[in-house]
C-alpha cells in the first residue's frame, strides 16, 4: 500500500500448478486490511464465474484467513465482503 492506496492481484493455478489465469484490481484509497479483504472476495468471485468448483485459497494475511475460517471475529471494516465471499463459497 502506497499513500492510502491499495491493489490485489490473484493468481488461478491448475492443480500441477500451471498458471490458467492472473488479474489484478485496484481499489482505491482504503487500508491494508480493506485491500486484503476485497481482494480475496473479487478474486474468488471470478474463479467460481469462471467454472472453478474445488479451489485452494491461499494468502499472507492470518487475519483475513482466520476471519474466512471463522476461527476469529471480522473488524467492521471487513464483514460485508467476509459474509459475501462466504456466501459465495456455501
Amino acid at each position: 500500500m502506497q499513500n492510502n492506496s491499495a491493489a490485489g492481484g490473484y493468481i488461478i493455478r491448475d492443480w500441477h500448478g500451471q498458471i490458467i489465469r492472473v488479474g489484478i484490481t485496484y481499489y482505491g484509497k482504503a487500508s491494508i486490511i480493506m485491500g486484503e479483504a476485497r481482494a480475496l472476495r473479487d478474486h474468488v468471485k471470478e474463479a467460481l464465474a469462471s467454472g472453478y468448483t474445488k479451489i485452494t485459497i491461499e494468502g499472507d494475511n492470518l487475519v483475513i484467513i482466520n476471519t474466512v475460517r471463522g476461527t476469529t471475529s471480522s473488524t467492521w471494516q471487513i464483514t460485508n465482503d467476509i459474509e459475501e465471499m462466504r456466501f459465495w463459497l456455501s
